[in-house]
C-alpha cells in the first residue's frame, strides 16, 4: 500500500486519506505506520525534516497533513 510520494497527484487528497483512515483505525496505530508507508522523494525528505517537526509529527495527524502540503503541493498558478 502507497501511502504517499512525492508524485501523488495533491497533498490535499493525501490529506483526506489520512483523515478517513484516521477514522477506521483511529490515530494512533495511523500516526505509528505513517513513516513505513513513504516512499522515494517524500521518504528522502520525510528522513531529512529536522527532529523538532518529525517529533511534532509522530504526535499530530494535522502536521502529517500540514508538512507534505508544504513541500508538495503546488498551486494553481504552478508554484509550490
Amino acid at each position: 500500500m502507497d501511502m504517499y510520494e512525492q508524485e501523488t497527484p495533491s497533498a490535499i487528497a493525501y490529506g483526506k486519506r489520512l483523515s478517513m483512515l484516521a477514522s477506521m483505525y483511529g490515530e494512533r496505530p495511523v500516526l505509528a505506520t505513517l513513516p513505513l508507508f513513504t516512499k522515494d522523494k517524500a521518504a528522502t525528505w520525510l528522513y531529512g525534516l529536522e527532529a523538532k517537526v518529525t517529533a511534532t509529527m509522530a504526535d499530530s495527524m494535522d502536521e502529517w497533513k500540514i508538512q507534505p502540503i508544504r513541500r508538495f503541493h503546488t498551486n494553481p498558478s504552478g508554484t509550490t
